[in-house]
């Protein structure tokens, strides 16, 4: 009688256990799924905010460039009637109205250059600029440079020009802004998502231009293994190991001038949350087991001594 007691105690606590088990490897992993999804939402609206942002800051940048070319100094300069000072004065108020704005400047078809704040430039000849063609091929649309690193600061900076036309479609001259992103960096820079998390933007080619590091500016992303999962990336999670640390990034495209950003996370972080939710599945599930034994034994208990 003792082995069926025996017996029974141990079917019962089999049939109790094994579902247990079972139960709390799925409620694992469904949990572990759950707060995956949970962290890149909340990582990718974090990254909807900066598009939204990085766009703003666009439209408000050519808006403020096409104020400026419209204004009459500059859109009626002839080098007779209207002097160098009262240009010089228009670019200083487009300056003050733009805080991150580094430079503004005027250059005509005769290679002259009307800068704010004034600077000796010697020879420089603007019309042989990158900046200058691009704007003149565009026929009056703004055209934005590719982020460069300032020459003194080596901070990431951008420019923006346009090409100003007489109502006969006579060239001018090029209305240009150089803009720090040193400010971008600086905002990017204090968000703390998580205790781990850390966000950087990249270029189109893979080039680092907003990250925590200042080191890490203007490296290409390419010489990590993990580089090219990143820019293939299109809203999405990137999975993978650097400097022996299992990560994750939540990546998003900026649409206004085609960069990528991205959230970068340690998988720890999601492993500490996990943790919490096995022991405590753990935990539920001895206690049930230990009420299951207890009530099997006083179960089979009543069989045998029946």
């Amino acid at each position: 009688m003792k082995s069926i007691k025996t017996k029974l105690l141990l079917f019962i606590v089999l049939m109790i256990s094994i579902p247990l088990a079972i139960s709390g490897y799925f409620a694992t992993r469904i949990a572990e799924s759950v707060l995956k999804v949970k962290i890149n939402d909340s990582n990718q609206a974090a990254l909807s905010v900066l598009n939204k942002y990085v766009s703003s800051f666009k439209k408000d940048t050519e808006s403020m460039l096409y104020i400026l070319s419209q204004s009459s100094v500059i859109s009626d300069y002839d080098e007779k009637t209207v002097t160098d000072e009262a240009v010089l004065k228009k670019l200083e108020e487009a300056k003050k109205a733009m805080p991150d704005a580094m430079n503004v400047y005027f250059a005509t078809p005769s290679k002259k250059m009307i800068l704010y704040p004034p600077q000796d430039l010697g020879d420089y000849d603007p019309t042989e600029r990158p900046w200058y063609k691009d704007a003149v091929n565009a026929k009056g649309e703004p055209v934005w440079t590719k982020p460069y690193q300032d020459f003194v600061t080596k901070l990431p900076e951008i420019t923006v020009a346009k090409a100003v036309f007489d109502s006969s479609g006579n060239l001018k001259g090029v209305v240009g802004i150089d803009i720090t992103l040193e400010q971008l960096s600086k905002n990017i820079a204090s968000i703390n998502i998580g205790k781990t998390g850390y966000l950087y933007i990249l270029t189109k080619d893979g080039t680092f231009i907003v990250h925590p590091k200042k080191d890490m500016l203007f490296t290409s992303i390419y010489k990590y293994d993990f580089g090219k999962k990143i820019m293939e990336a299109n809203n999405s999670t990137v999975y993978y190991t650097f400097n022996g640390a299992y990560k994750f990034a939540s990546v998003r495209n900026l649409e206004a001038f085609g960069w990528k950003a991205a959230v970068a996370m340690e998988n720890e972080e999601l492993v500490r949350d996990m943790n919490k939710i096995t022991n405590f599945i753990i935990t539920v599930s001895i206690v049930i087991l230990l009420i299951g034994i207890v009530i099997a034994y006083f179960f089979s208990n009543s069989i045998s001594s029946g």
